[in-house]
Protein backbone atom coordinates (compact mmCIF):
# COMPACT_ATOMS: atom_id res chain seq x y z
CA UNK A 1 0.00 0.00 0.00
CA UNK A 2 2.98 2.52 0.91
CA UNK A 3 4.52 1.57 -2.37
CA UNK A 4 0.94 2.78 -4.35
CA UNK A 5 0.83 5.65 -2.48
CA UNK A 6 4.30 6.98 -3.70
CA UNK A 7 3.98 5.67 -7.51
CA UNK A 8 0.55 7.90 -6.99
CA UNK A 9 1.96 10.85 -5.44
CA UNK A 10 5.07 10.48 -8.24
CA UNK A 11 2.01 10.35 -10.92
CA UNK A 12 0.46 13.69 -9.45
CA UNK A 13 4.10 15.55 -9.50
CA UNK A 14 4.65 14.53 -13.07
CA UNK A 15 1.29 15.59 -14.64
CA UNK A 16 1.80 19.09 -12.55
CA UNK A 17 5.78 19.34 -13.94
CA UNK A 18 4.20 18.71 -17.38
CA UNK A 19 1.39 21.50 -16.70
CA UNK A 20 4.11 24.24 -15.53
CA UNK A 21 6.41 23.47 -18.57
CA UNK A 22 3.52 23.85 -20.85
CA UNK A 23 2.64 26.78 -19.02
CA UNK A 24 6.39 28.32 -19.64
CA UNK A 25 5.43 27.42 -23.47
CA UNK A 26 2.45 29.38 -23.29
CA UNK A 27 4.26 32.33 -21.99
CA UNK A 28 7.52 32.27 -24.78
CA UNK A 29 5.31 31.32 -27.81
CA UNK A 30 2.25 33.77 -29.26
CA UNK A 31 -1.17 32.65 -29.49
CA UNK A 32 -2.03 31.66 -33.14
CA UNK A 33 -5.46 32.62 -35.20
CA UNK A 34 -7.95 30.17 -34.39
CA UNK A 35 -7.77 27.61 -37.26
CA UNK A 36 -11.78 27.62 -38.57
CA UNK A 37 -14.87 26.10 -38.01
CA UNK A 38 -14.51 22.21 -36.34
CA UNK A 39 -16.60 19.40 -37.70
CA UNK A 40 -20.54 19.91 -36.63
CA UNK A 41 -20.93 19.24 -32.73
CA UNK A 42 -21.32 16.12 -30.78
CA UNK A 43 -24.87 15.35 -29.67
CA UNK A 44 -25.32 16.35 -26.23
CA UNK A 45 -26.44 12.78 -25.48
CA UNK A 46 -23.32 10.88 -26.93
CA UNK A 47 -20.18 10.07 -24.88
CA UNK A 48 -17.48 12.91 -24.22
CA UNK A 49 -20.20 15.86 -25.63
CA UNK A 50 -20.83 17.95 -22.16
CA UNK A 51 -16.99 17.46 -21.20
CA UNK A 52 -16.20 15.65 -18.06
CA UNK A 53 -17.80 14.25 -15.48
CA UNK A 54 -20.62 11.86 -15.31
CA UNK A 55 -24.76 11.26 -15.06
CA UNK A 56 -24.61 9.92 -11.20
CA UNK A 57 -22.66 9.50 -10.41
CA UNK A 58 -19.60 11.12 -10.34
CA UNK A 59 -20.74 13.65 -8.35
CA UNK A 60 -21.20 17.14 -9.91
CA UNK A 61 -23.41 15.46 -12.95
CA UNK A 62 -25.16 13.56 -10.64
CA UNK A 63 -26.35 15.66 -8.29
CA UNK A 64 -26.82 18.35 -11.05
CA UNK A 65 -29.31 15.91 -12.72
CA UNK A 66 -31.45 18.05 -15.20
CA UNK A 67 -31.82 16.18 -19.06
CA UNK A 68 -29.80 17.75 -21.71
CA UNK A 69 -30.77 17.89 -25.20
CA UNK A 70 -29.50 19.58 -28.46
CA UNK A 71 -31.69 22.55 -28.65
CA UNK A 72 -30.25 24.32 -31.26
CA UNK A 73 -27.89 27.76 -31.91
CA UNK A 74 -28.98 29.68 -28.59
CA UNK A 75 -31.16 33.28 -29.10
CA UNK A 76 -29.26 34.74 -26.42
CA UNK A 77 -27.36 37.89 -27.18
CA UNK A 78 -23.55 37.88 -26.50
CA UNK A 79 -22.31 38.35 -22.99
CA UNK A 80 -21.90 42.51 -22.56
CA UNK A 81 -24.58 43.17 -25.78
CA UNK A 82 -27.60 42.57 -23.94
CA UNK A 83 -27.99 46.23 -22.41
CA UNK A 84 -28.49 44.24 -18.90
CA UNK A 85 -25.78 44.69 -16.35
CA UNK A 86 -25.03 40.93 -15.16
CA UNK A 87 -26.04 40.75 -11.00
CA UNK A 88 -25.73 38.19 -8.65
CA UNK A 89 -29.20 36.42 -9.71
CA UNK A 90 -28.32 36.20 -13.17
CA UNK A 91 -24.86 35.23 -13.54
CA UNK A 92 -23.68 31.43 -14.11
CA UNK A 93 -22.11 30.83 -10.76
CA UNK A 94 -22.28 32.17 -7.32
CA UNK A 95 -18.78 34.20 -7.50
CA UNK A 96 -18.95 35.50 -11.21
CA UNK A 97 -16.20 36.20 -12.99
CA UNK A 98 -13.98 37.08 -9.73
CA UNK A 99 -12.43 40.29 -10.98
CA UNK A 100 -12.10 38.88 -14.11
CA UNK A 101 -10.22 35.77 -13.21
CA UNK A 102 -11.97 33.68 -14.84
CA UNK A 103 -11.72 34.91 -17.98
CA UNK A 104 -7.75 35.06 -17.55
CA UNK A 105 -7.97 31.41 -16.88
CA UNK A 106 -10.32 30.86 -19.74
CA UNK A 107 -8.16 32.71 -21.95
CA UNK A 108 -5.25 30.05 -20.90
CA UNK A 109 -7.35 27.63 -21.64
CA UNK A 110 -8.34 26.78 -17.77
CA UNK A 111 -11.78 26.56 -16.14
CA UNK A 112 -12.43 25.78 -12.60
CA UNK A 113 -16.10 25.10 -11.71
CA UNK A 114 -16.55 24.15 -7.96
CA UNK A 115 -20.29 22.44 -7.18
CA UNK A 116 -21.36 22.27 -3.41
CA UNK A 117 -23.70 19.79 -2.74
CA UNK A 118 -25.47 19.30 0.78
CA UNK A 119 -29.35 17.41 1.61
CA UNK A 120 -31.06 16.95 4.25
CA UNK A 121 -32.70 13.15 4.34
CA UNK A 122 -34.68 11.26 6.87
CA UNK A 123 -36.18 7.83 7.26
CA UNK A 124 -39.60 8.00 8.39
CA UNK A 125 -40.15 4.33 8.76
CA UNK A 126 -38.69 0.85 8.22
CA UNK A 127 -35.67 -0.45 6.91
CA UNK A 128 -33.30 -3.52 6.96
CA UNK A 129 -30.02 -4.57 7.97
CA UNK A 130 -29.66 -7.54 5.68
CA UNK A 131 -27.11 -7.03 3.37
CA UNK A 132 -23.50 -6.36 3.87
CA UNK A 133 -20.96 -5.00 1.16
CA UNK A 134 -17.80 -4.59 3.53
CA UNK A 135 -18.54 -0.71 3.22
CA UNK A 136 -22.07 -0.38 3.97
CA UNK A 137 -24.29 -2.56 6.70
CA UNK A 138 -27.37 -0.91 7.23
CA UNK A 139 -29.24 -0.46 10.37
CA UNK A 140 -32.87 -0.44 10.80
CA UNK A 141 -35.00 2.44 12.29
CA UNK A 142 -36.19 6.21 11.89
CA UNK A 143 -33.37 8.79 11.66
CA UNK A 144 -32.06 12.00 9.91
CA UNK A 145 -28.96 12.85 8.49
CA UNK A 146 -27.07 15.62 6.79
CA UNK A 147 -24.22 14.90 3.88
CA UNK A 148 -22.39 17.07 1.39
CA UNK A 149 -20.61 16.79 -1.23
CA UNK A 150 -17.57 19.53 -2.71
CA UNK A 151 -16.97 18.31 -6.39
CA UNK A 152 -13.63 21.00 -7.72
CA UNK A 153 -13.10 19.78 -11.37
CA UNK A 154 -10.43 21.27 -13.44
CA UNK A 155 -10.50 21.10 -17.08
CA UNK A 156 -7.11 22.38 -19.30
CA UNK A 157 -7.19 23.07 -22.82
CA UNK A 158 -3.74 22.25 -23.79
CA UNK A 159 -3.92 24.16 -27.26
CA UNK A 160 -4.13 27.34 -25.58
CA UNK A 161 -1.16 26.79 -23.24
CA UNK A 162 0.60 25.23 -26.41
CA UNK A 163 -0.69 25.51 -29.33
CA UNK A 164 1.37 23.45 -31.38
CA UNK A 165 -1.08 20.26 -29.62
CA UNK A 166 -4.10 20.68 -30.70
CA UNK A 167 -7.45 18.78 -29.23
CA UNK A 168 -6.26 17.46 -26.51
CA UNK A 169 -7.54 18.22 -22.73
CA UNK A 170 -6.69 17.44 -19.50
CA UNK A 171 -9.18 16.69 -16.73
CA UNK A 172 -9.02 16.69 -12.63
CA UNK A 173 -11.30 16.84 -10.07
CA UNK A 174 -11.02 16.43 -6.41
CA UNK A 175 -14.55 15.26 -3.72
CA UNK A 176 -14.80 16.46 -0.40
CA UNK A 177 -17.30 14.26 0.92
CA UNK A 178 -19.18 14.52 4.68
CA UNK A 179 -21.79 13.09 6.45
CA UNK A 180 -22.79 9.46 8.02
CA UNK A 181 -25.08 8.79 4.71
CA UNK A 182 -29.17 7.41 5.30
CA UNK A 183 -28.23 4.13 3.66
CA UNK A 184 -25.78 2.84 5.91
CA UNK A 185 -26.98 4.41 8.97
CA UNK A 186 -30.85 3.87 8.86
CA UNK A 187 -32.14 2.04 5.64
CA UNK A 188 -30.09 -0.52 4.61
CA UNK A 189 -30.64 -0.82 1.29
CA UNK A 190 -28.22 -2.04 -2.02
CA UNK A 191 -29.13 0.81 -4.21
CA UNK A 192 -28.36 4.07 -1.71
CA UNK A 193 -30.75 6.83 -1.32
CA UNK A 194 -28.37 9.08 -2.28
CA UNK A 195 -25.95 9.34 -5.38
CA UNK A 196 -23.61 11.81 -3.21
CA UNK A 197 -22.95 9.56 -0.17
CA UNK A 198 -19.13 7.94 0.13
CA UNK A 199 -16.45 7.45 2.44
CA UNK A 200 -16.02 10.52 4.84
CA UNK A 201 -12.86 12.17 3.00
CA UNK A 202 -11.28 14.78 0.65
CA UNK A 203 -10.47 12.42 -2.46
CA UNK A 204 -8.95 12.43 -6.03
CA UNK A 205 -11.41 10.93 -8.13
CA UNK A 206 -10.23 11.66 -12.09
CA UNK A 207 -7.03 12.73 -13.89
CA UNK A 208 -6.77 11.83 -17.34
CA UNK A 209 -5.79 12.99 -20.13
CA UNK A 210 -7.80 13.10 -23.43
CA UNK A 211 -6.72 13.30 -27.17
CA UNK A 212 -9.33 13.96 -29.89
CA UNK A 213 -8.22 12.45 -33.45
CA UNK A 214 -10.16 12.40 -37.15
CA UNK A 215 -11.69 15.68 -36.69
CA UNK A 216 -12.67 14.55 -33.34
CA UNK A 217 -14.12 11.22 -34.26
CA UNK A 218 -11.99 9.50 -32.63
CA UNK A 219 -11.01 10.16 -28.51
CA UNK A 220 -8.81 8.29 -26.57
CA UNK A 221 -8.44 8.96 -22.87
CA UNK A 222 -6.08 7.50 -20.39
CA UNK A 223 -5.63 8.17 -16.75
CA UNK A 224 -7.32 7.60 -13.77
CA UNK A 225 -11.15 7.06 -14.78
CA UNK A 226 -14.67 6.42 -13.61
CA UNK A 227 -16.62 4.49 -15.52
CA UNK A 228 -20.42 5.75 -14.76
CA UNK A 229 -18.84 9.15 -16.24
CA UNK A 230 -19.56 7.97 -19.52
CA UNK A 231 -20.94 4.06 -19.94
CA UNK A 232 -24.23 2.68 -19.05
CA UNK A 233 -25.66 6.53 -18.40
CA UNK A 234 -29.25 8.23 -18.80
CA UNK A 235 -29.21 11.51 -19.01
CA UNK A 236 -33.09 11.42 -18.03
CA UNK A 237 -32.29 9.00 -15.34
CA UNK A 238 -29.97 11.53 -13.88
CA UNK A 239 -32.31 13.89 -12.41
CA UNK A 240 -32.90 11.52 -9.32
CA UNK A 241 -31.48 11.11 -6.26
CA UNK A 242 -30.98 7.45 -5.53
CA UNK A 243 -27.45 5.91 -6.32
CA UNK A 244 -28.94 3.43 -8.59
CA UNK A 245 -30.23 5.15 -11.34
CA UNK A 246 -26.48 6.68 -11.85
CA UNK A 247 -24.47 3.88 -10.96
CA UNK A 248 -26.73 0.83 -10.68
CA UNK A 249 -26.45 -1.89 -8.40
CA UNK A 250 -26.19 -4.48 -11.43
CA UNK A 251 -22.59 -3.41 -11.48
CA UNK A 252 -21.44 -2.24 -7.44
CA UNK A 253 -23.66 -4.98 -5.66
CA UNK A 254 -22.33 -7.45 -8.64
CA UNK A 255 -18.26 -6.43 -8.50
CA UNK A 256 -17.78 -5.88 -4.37
CA UNK A 257 -14.58 -5.30 -2.31
CA UNK A 258 -11.76 -6.33 -3.72
CA UNK A 259 -12.74 -6.23 -6.79
CA UNK A 260 -14.53 -3.28 -6.74
CA UNK A 261 -15.51 -1.39 -10.31
CA UNK A 262 -14.74 2.23 -11.02
CA UNK A 263 -17.81 3.99 -10.39
CA UNK A 264 -18.69 7.09 -8.18
CA UNK A 265 -16.46 8.05 -5.58
CA UNK A 266 -13.97 5.80 -7.46
CA UNK A 267 -11.80 5.70 -10.27
CA UNK A 268 -9.52 3.23 -11.35
CA UNK A 269 -6.05 3.50 -14.10
CA UNK A 270 -7.45 2.65 -17.23
CA UNK A 271 -7.47 3.65 -21.42
CA UNK A 272 -10.89 4.53 -22.91
CA UNK A 273 -11.48 4.79 -26.96
CA UNK A 274 -14.44 6.61 -28.40
CA UNK A 275 -15.00 5.59 -32.11
CA UNK A 276 -18.27 8.26 -33.49
CA UNK A 277 -17.86 8.33 -37.42
CA UNK A 278 -20.96 9.62 -38.06
CA UNK A 279 -23.24 12.07 -35.26
CA UNK A 280 -25.91 9.19 -35.26
CA UNK A 281 -23.55 6.20 -33.82
CA UNK A 282 -20.61 5.68 -31.64
CA UNK A 283 -18.58 2.59 -30.37
CA UNK A 284 -16.98 3.00 -27.29
CA UNK A 285 -14.81 0.58 -25.35
CA UNK A 286 -12.97 0.58 -21.97
CA UNK A 287 -9.69 -1.40 -20.38
CA UNK A 288 -9.94 -0.54 -16.51
CA UNK A 289 -7.65 -2.18 -13.41
CA UNK A 290 -10.05 -4.67 -12.04
CA UNK A 291 -9.52 -3.51 -8.44
CA UNK A 292 -10.42 0.16 -7.88
CA UNK A 293 -9.31 -0.56 -3.93
CA UNK A 294 -12.36 0.21 -2.06
CA UNK A 295 -12.79 3.79 0.25
CA UNK A 296 -11.02 2.95 3.04
CA UNK A 297 -8.49 1.00 1.41
CA UNK A 298 -7.80 3.89 -0.66
CA UNK A 299 -9.00 7.07 1.33
CA UNK A 300 -7.19 9.50 -0.93
CA UNK A 301 -7.82 8.13 -4.56
CA UNK A 302 -4.25 8.26 -5.01
CA UNK A 303 -3.13 4.52 -4.72
CA UNK A 304 -3.53 3.93 -8.58
CA UNK A 305 -4.05 0.14 -8.04
CA UNK A 306 -2.68 -1.59 -11.47
CA UNK A 307 -2.12 -5.44 -12.15
CA UNK A 308 -4.62 -6.39 -8.67
CA UNK A 309 -7.51 -8.27 -8.80
CA UNK A 310 -7.89 -8.72 -13.00
CA UNK A 311 -9.03 -6.47 -15.33
CA UNK A 312 -12.65 -4.74 -16.04
CA UNK A 313 -13.51 -4.03 -19.30
CA UNK A 314 -16.98 -2.27 -20.88
CA UNK A 315 -18.00 -2.05 -24.14
CA UNK A 316 -20.86 0.19 -25.95
CA UNK A 317 -23.00 0.64 -29.08
CA UNK A 318 -25.11 3.84 -29.18
CA UNK A 319 -27.81 5.02 -31.68
CA UNK A 320 -28.76 8.56 -31.58
CA UNK A 321 -32.15 9.69 -33.20
CA UNK A 322 -32.47 12.88 -34.45
CA UNK A 323 -29.42 14.62 -32.82
CA UNK A 324 -27.44 15.25 -36.08
CA UNK A 325 -27.13 19.30 -37.07
CA UNK A 326 -29.84 19.67 -38.70
CA UNK A 327 -32.36 17.08 -37.25
CA UNK A 328 -35.73 18.63 -35.98
CA UNK A 329 -37.78 15.58 -34.64
CA UNK A 330 -37.84 14.08 -30.99
CA UNK A 331 -34.58 13.12 -29.57
CA UNK A 332 -33.41 9.58 -28.53
CA UNK A 333 -30.39 7.91 -27.42
CA UNK A 334 -30.21 3.84 -27.68
CA UNK A 335 -27.51 1.93 -26.22
CA UNK A 336 -26.14 -1.71 -25.48
CA UNK A 337 -23.22 -2.42 -23.69
CA UNK A 338 -21.33 -4.88 -21.19
CA UNK A 339 -19.56 -5.48 -18.66
CA UNK A 340 -16.56 -8.38 -18.17
CA UNK A 341 -14.27 -8.87 -14.99
CA UNK A 342 -11.28 -11.18 -15.90
CA UNK A 343 -11.42 -12.34 -12.25
CA UNK A 344 -11.96 -16.10 -12.22
CA UNK A 345 -15.37 -16.12 -9.53
CA UNK A 346 -16.34 -18.92 -7.59
CA UNK A 347 -19.98 -19.81 -7.98
CA UNK A 348 -22.59 -19.44 -5.16
CA UNK A 349 -23.24 -23.26 -4.84
CA UNK A 350 -19.69 -24.42 -4.15
CA UNK A 351 -18.67 -21.57 -1.90
CA UNK A 352 -21.61 -23.11 0.55
CA UNK A 353 -20.39 -26.68 -0.40
CA UNK A 354 -16.97 -26.14 1.06
CA UNK A 355 -17.95 -23.83 3.94
CA UNK A 356 -20.02 -27.24 4.76
CA UNK A 357 -17.06 -29.18 4.07
CA UNK A 358 -19.04 -31.03 1.15
CA UNK A 359 -17.26 -29.85 -1.46
CA UNK A 360 -14.37 -28.28 -3.29
CA UNK A 361 -14.55 -24.72 -4.69
CA UNK A 362 -15.30 -24.07 -8.33
CA UNK A 363 -14.62 -21.57 -10.69
CA UNK A 364 -17.11 -19.84 -13.00
CA UNK A 365 -14.29 -18.30 -14.59
CA UNK A 366 -14.92 -14.53 -15.93
CA UNK A 367 -18.09 -12.75 -14.60
CA UNK A 368 -19.97 -10.60 -17.38
CA UNK A 369 -23.18 -8.83 -17.81
CA UNK A 370 -25.17 -7.36 -20.80
CA UNK A 371 -27.41 -4.50 -20.38
CA UNK A 372 -29.94 -1.66 -22.57
CA UNK A 373 -30.20 2.13 -22.44
CA UNK A 374 -33.00 3.91 -23.85
CA UNK A 375 -33.94 7.80 -23.87
CA UNK A 376 -36.50 9.08 -25.32
CA UNK A 377 -38.57 12.20 -25.68
CA UNK A 378 -42.40 11.85 -25.85
CA UNK A 379 -42.93 15.40 -26.71
CA UNK A 380 -41.20 18.68 -27.11
CA UNK A 381 -42.85 21.81 -27.44
CA UNK A 382 -42.25 25.82 -26.48
CA UNK A 383 -39.48 24.56 -23.96
CA UNK A 384 -42.08 21.61 -22.94
CA UNK A 385 -40.15 18.48 -22.69
CA UNK A 386 -41.48 15.08 -21.76
CA UNK A 387 -38.31 12.54 -21.81
CA UNK A 388 -38.29 8.66 -20.35
CA UNK A 389 -35.84 6.42 -19.67
CA UNK A 390 -35.69 2.83 -18.96
CA UNK A 391 -32.13 0.72 -18.51
CA UNK A 392 -32.15 -3.22 -18.30
CA UNK A 393 -29.40 -5.72 -17.28
CA UNK A 394 -28.65 -9.51 -16.83
CA UNK A 395 -25.85 -11.34 -15.36
CA UNK A 396 -25.40 -14.94 -14.58
CA UNK A 397 -27.29 -15.98 -10.89
CA UNK A 398 -24.19 -18.27 -10.72
CA UNK A 399 -21.70 -16.05 -9.25
CA UNK A 400 -23.34 -12.67 -9.14
CA UNK A 401 -25.82 -11.20 -6.42
CA UNK A 402 -28.37 -8.92 -8.51
CA UNK A 403 -29.27 -11.28 -11.91
CA UNK A 404 -31.64 -9.01 -13.43
CA UNK A 405 -32.06 -5.14 -13.20
CA UNK A 406 -34.47 -3.00 -14.32
CA UNK A 407 -34.99 0.89 -13.97
CA UNK A 408 -37.24 3.40 -15.74
CA UNK A 409 -39.22 6.76 -15.21
CA UNK A 410 -40.39 10.18 -16.81
CA UNK A 411 -38.73 13.32 -17.03
CA UNK A 412 -41.31 17.14 -16.94
CA UNK A 413 -40.08 19.70 -17.94
CA UNK A 414 -40.55 23.66 -18.15
CA UNK A 415 -44.81 23.05 -17.50
CA UNK A 416 -45.06 25.19 -14.68
CA UNK A 417 -45.45 28.71 -16.19
CA UNK A 418 -42.41 31.02 -15.43
CA UNK A 419 -40.91 27.87 -14.27
CA UNK A 420 -39.25 26.59 -17.99
CA UNK A 421 -35.86 25.29 -16.22
CA UNK A 422 -37.84 22.98 -14.00
CA UNK A 423 -37.66 19.50 -14.01
CA UNK A 424 -40.19 16.82 -12.19
CA UNK A 425 -39.75 13.41 -12.37
CA UNK A 426 -40.83 10.02 -11.22
CA UNK A 427 -38.90 6.54 -11.27
CA UNK A 428 -38.82 2.96 -10.49
CA UNK A 429 -35.67 0.54 -10.23
CA UNK A 430 -35.89 -3.30 -9.12
CA UNK A 431 -32.95 -5.50 -7.86
CA UNK A 432 -33.38 -8.93 -8.43
CA UNK A 433 -31.30 -11.14 -6.10
CA UNK A 434 -30.18 -14.24 -7.30
CA UNK A 435 -31.22 -17.47 -6.21
CA UNK A 436 -27.90 -19.41 -5.98
CA UNK A 437 -26.73 -16.64 -3.58
CA UNK A 438 -30.06 -16.75 -1.58
CA UNK A 439 -29.35 -20.24 -1.32
CA UNK A 440 -25.77 -19.44 -0.51
CA UNK A 441 -26.20 -17.01 2.03
CA UNK A 442 -28.94 -19.64 3.82
CA UNK A 443 -26.57 -22.07 3.67
CA UNK A 444 -23.42 -20.65 5.30
CA UNK A 445 -25.17 -19.51 8.26
CA UNK A 446 -24.77 -15.65 6.60
CA UNK A 447 -28.47 -14.53 6.71
CA UNK A 448 -31.74 -15.75 8.35
CA UNK A 449 -34.06 -14.66 5.83
CA UNK A 450 -33.83 -15.44 1.79
CA UNK A 451 -33.11 -12.77 -0.55
CA UNK A 452 -36.17 -11.89 -3.25
CA UNK A 453 -35.53 -8.32 -4.88
CA UNK A 454 -35.55 -4.53 -3.79
CA UNK A 455 -37.39 -2.21 -5.52
CA UNK A 456 -37.34 1.75 -5.18
CA UNK A 457 -39.99 4.59 -6.06
CA UNK A 458 -38.85 8.30 -6.25
CA UNK A 459 -40.80 11.33 -6.86
CA UNK A 460 -38.58 14.31 -7.19
CA UNK A 461 -38.88 18.09 -8.10
CA UNK A 462 -35.52 20.29 -9.11
CA UNK A 463 -36.08 23.79 -8.74
CA UNK A 464 -33.61 25.89 -10.83
CA UNK A 465 -33.72 29.10 -8.36
CA UNK A 466 -31.08 31.09 -10.75
CA UNK A 467 -28.01 29.54 -13.27
CA UNK A 468 -26.11 28.58 -9.98
CA UNK A 469 -28.54 27.43 -7.48
CA UNK A 470 -30.98 24.67 -7.25
CA UNK A 471 -33.25 22.80 -4.78
CA UNK A 472 -34.55 19.30 -5.14
CA UNK A 473 -37.29 18.15 -2.81
CA UNK A 474 -37.66 14.37 -3.17
CA UNK A 475 -39.36 11.39 -1.73
CA UNK A 476 -38.17 7.83 -2.10
CA UNK A 477 -40.00 4.38 -1.14
CA UNK A 478 -38.26 1.38 -0.86
CA UNK A 479 -39.60 -1.83 -0.65
CA UNK A 480 -38.07 -4.90 1.15
CA UNK A 481 -34.32 -2.55 1.58
CA UNK A 482 -31.78 -5.15 1.05
CA UNK A 483 -33.43 -7.56 -0.75
CA UNK A 484 -34.41 -9.76 2.06
CA UNK A 485 -37.75 -10.96 3.41
CA UNK A 486 -38.82 -9.65 6.79
CA UNK A 487 -36.97 -6.16 6.13
CA UNK A 488 -39.53 -3.41 6.29
CA UNK A 489 -40.79 -0.77 4.06
CA UNK A 490 -38.79 2.33 4.18
CA UNK A 491 -40.62 6.28 3.22
CA UNK A 492 -37.10 8.45 3.03
CA UNK A 493 -37.83 12.39 2.67
CA UNK A 494 -35.03 14.62 1.38
CA UNK A 495 -34.25 18.10 0.41
CA UNK A 496 -30.93 18.85 -1.40
CA UNK A 497 -29.60 22.09 -2.72
CA UNK A 498 -26.79 22.14 -4.93
CA UNK A 499 -24.18 25.93 -5.64
CA UNK A 500 -22.16 26.35 -8.63
CA UNK A 501 -19.54 28.54 -7.31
Amino acid sequence: MKNSHLHGVAVVAGLLVILICLTSLRAATPATPDNGPTPGPIPASAPGANGPGSDNAAAANAASGAPTYNTGASSAMPAGLTGEPETLWTRDSLFGDLGGTRDTLANHGIKISPVYTGEVMGNLSGGAGGYDTGTQNGGVGRGVIYEHSLNIPIDIDIAKIAPWWQDATIHANALWIAGPGLSPSYTGDIGNTSNIQGYNTVRLQELWLQQALWEKRITVKIGEIAADSEFFTSTTASLFMNGTFGAFTFLGANLPDPYDPNVYPLAAPGVRLLIQPVSMFYFMSGIFSGNSENQTANPNGVAFPLNSGGTLLFNEVGFLVNQSPNDRGLQGTYKLGSFVHTHNFDSWDSQAANAAGTGPLHSEGADYGIYAVADQQLYSEAGRVISVFSRLGHAPNSVNVIDWYYDGGFNFTGFIPTRASDVAGIALARSNFSGNYSDSQLAQGAATQSYSAETVIEATYKAQLNPWWTLQPDFQYLFTPSGQQGSKNAAVIGLRTSVTF
